[in-house]
């Protein structure tokens, strides 16, 4: 994953108001609900793996704080920014599809989430947008009582659904698979936080 991951710890940076780089910390809350299959090419799962891998690794070199949550009907901590890298891609590598799909409790674990020296915090949601009306209107309005927690929702897979995260964050980028993920998520940061 290495060769995706040089260089991409440089879209982490965010501009103070004085111009200044400020290095946030990373929640990501990865989706193993049933709906995202398998381990195979062709399921949504095996492609947030490896998404998961990637950023691990981005966030490692560039010494970024990662906290990895998965959620499927409930949620629980894959690895923390306390783990050794090898430690942590062997938890994610053991991520597996199971249940519902919950997403407003691990969104509300992620944001009471705090860090000693990192004040900005970014949340990436990787999902294949398979919640439902009520589950985004918690979402919601958990993310407007947190204006100043960035919320990126990344739906990956090769069927995904965008209008409950829409709603939900009013964004949302969407890869059919790991391998667009880079690309795609470099243009859309420059498009829309480097501005």
């Amino acid at each position: 994953y290495g060769r995706y991951a040089i260089g991409a710890q440089r879209q982490f940076r965010y501009k103070h108001h004085k111009g200044k780089k400020e290095l946030p910390r990373i929640t990501l809350l990865h989706d193993n609900s049933g709906s995202m299959g398998g381990h195979r090419p062709s399921d949504a799962q095996y492609h947030a793996v490896r998404a998961t891998m990637m950023l691990q690794r981005a966030c490692e070199l560039s010494r970024t704080p990662l906290n990895v949550i998965a959620f499927h009907h409930s949620h629980s901590y894959v690895t923390n920014h306390l783990d050794d890298p090898e430690v942590a891609r062997g938890k994610i590598g053991g991520i597996h599809s199971t249940g519902g799909t919950n997403l407003a409790p691990a969104l509300r674990t992620a944001l009471a989430l705090k860090h000693p020296s990192r004040k900005r915090h970014v949340i990436v949601i990787y999902c294949d947008g398979q919640i439902d009306g009520r589950d985004a209107t918690q979402c919601q309005r958990l993310a407007k009582e947190h204006p100043d927690t960035f919320i990126l929702p990344i739906l990956i897979g090769p069927g995904t659904r965008r209008d409950q995260f829409d709603h939900a964050f009013g964004r949302s980028l969407q890869v059919s698979s790991a391998d667009e993920l880079a690309s795609k998520l470099k243009s859309w940061v420059s498009a829309n936080l480097h501005t």
